[in-house]
């Protein structure tokens, strides 16, 4: 089952039109299509009936939670090869003075959908200027884009297809189609009376992107996005690793690679994330520092911008030296600032909430998930990223050294439930990114 979003950066660049195309196309190869429409559209799902036979299913970001959202598009997947997904508007248009709240990128970034980009010919400059503005995680979502000619713009006489825009790749043109584009109204467009009427101008605008759009585009339906690699630490210093934790991974496309940093003298080939969990790196505090180019080759990782989360144990491995049990201090990673020491009590137990003080690698500032400390030694830089509270709101404190790709504290977090996958949907995007980014830069 693959999966695509048809989106433009504006309303009029042919969205419904690329749509029924790329619909068609696929039932031509013989692949079954369930087709979404985002926002509250009731005209453009009637389009998709005839070609597809199976009714088109609004995915509403503004009358659905997140978890919401992802049960309804789970819910009409049965038997269907392709899920195709229209865009309103524009891809970052939202509630009004809100951002992007409640836009086709919302459901996106929700659904771990990767994107089709239209952009009307003429209108490239405006394109580019509006990618430039996305965050390099929304772009690397961005599959490649699809010039229109049908669209709201005009180039000018002989003006060549550039390579790309905005950094994203230009996979081709589609040429006006004339008197065979759809026809709007007020409300948006027009519905036709007959099946026919849509077939047929389904099956045109297909042989017109059969000809723009490059062969392997069509092999599966924009392709389904391939797994990534998370390297994940597990030995006797790593243990504290929840299973369905890692369930909630692995449903997101990650490709767990257990590794041993007691043993191993670098980290396995080609992560596109790294993972260090808590366990008890203090009795091994002697041998890990001893692991002196695995050590160099995390330091490298993390600074170089592996997406990476560290809990606890997994933290401190992390700083700058950390104290055994006996009160000697050893050498580790260094990736982060600080010290960690031993205390003679818990420090910070219980259940606690949370919230991002800035914008990490799993949490935009404001969000929240729930989790829990639970450790007897402490840090020297325990991090500002986040605000942790007591379940019961008896107390607070500053936690997690945070960045774009990096969420590295004493907290020990959870995924199973809907706080935990949003936030382990941002990691698998920005390991997403970071493949396409490694991959790009071998090309």
């Amino acid at each position: 089952m693959q999966k695509l979003m048809v989106a433009a950066l504006s309303s009029g660049a042919g969205k419904t039109s690329v749509s029924m195309g790329l619909a068609a196309l696929f039932r031509q190869s013989g692949k079954s299509v369930q087709v979404y429409k985002t926002g509250p559209d009731y005209i453009d799902p009637q389009f998709y009936g005839p070609i597809t036979g199976r009714r088109c299913i609004n995915l509403d970001p503004y009358f659905l939670s997140e978890s919401e959202l992802s049960e309804t598009f789970s819910r009409y997947q049965s038997e269907a090869d392709i899920l195709l997904v229209e865009a309103a508007m524009g891809l970052t248009d939202g509630i009004a003075g809100q951002g992007d709240r409640a836009s086709a990128l919302q459901v996106a970034r929700t659904l771990s959908l990767p994107i089709l980009l239209l952009v009307a010919r003429g209108a490239e400059a405006e394109a580019a200027e509006k990618i430039a503005a996305l965050t390099a995680e929304d772009r690397a979502r961005i599959l490649g884009i699809v010039l229109n000619e049908g669209g709201k713009g005009e180039a000018a006489p002989g003006t060549e297809v550039p390579r790309e825009i905005g950094t994203v790749p230009v996979l081709g043109c589609i040429p006006a189609l004339g008197a065979q584009n759809l026809k709007s109204r007020h409300l948006g467009l027009v519905v036709p009376l007959a099946p026919e009427e849509i077939l047929g101008f389904a099956q045109r605008m297909a042989a017109a992107l059969k000809k723009a759009l490059p062969d392997d585009f069509f092999i599966g339906g924009g392709e389904a996005e391939a797994p990534f690699r998370v390297g994940i630490a597990r030995d006797e210093a790593f243990s504290f690793f929840y299973e369905e934790n890692l369930r909630v991974l692995r449903e997101l496309g990650c490709d767990p690679v257990f590794f041993s940093p007691l043993r191993e003298r670098a980290l396995p080939a080609g992560l596109s994330g790294l993972w260090l969990p808590g366990g008890y790196p203090e009795l091994y505090a002697e041998a890990l520092e001893n692991q002196t180019s695995l050590l160099e080759d995390i330091r490298d990782a993390v600074r170089g911008g592996l997406p990476t989360v560290a809990e606890c144990g997994g933290f401190m491995f992390l700083l700058e030296s950390l104290e055994d049990v006996n009160g000697l201090r050893h050498e580790m990673v260094a990736a982060l600032p600080g010290q960690a020491f031993r205390t003679e009590k818990l420090q910070r137990f219980g259940y606690i909430e949370i919230t991002a003080q800035e914008d990490t690698l799993l949490l935009k500032a404001g969000e929240s998930l729930r989790g829990h400390e639970f450790h007897y030694w402490d840090a020297t830089e325990n991090g500002e990223s986040c605000l942790a509270t007591k379940a019961n709101g008896s107390k607070s404190w500053d936690c997690v050294q945070g960045s774009a790709t990096l969420f590295a504290g004493y907290p020990h977090i959870y995924l199973a439930n809907e706080a935990g996958q949003r936030a382990a949907k941002r990691f698998a995007a920005a390991c997403r990114a970071f493949q396409r980014a490694r991959e790009a830069v071998r090309c």
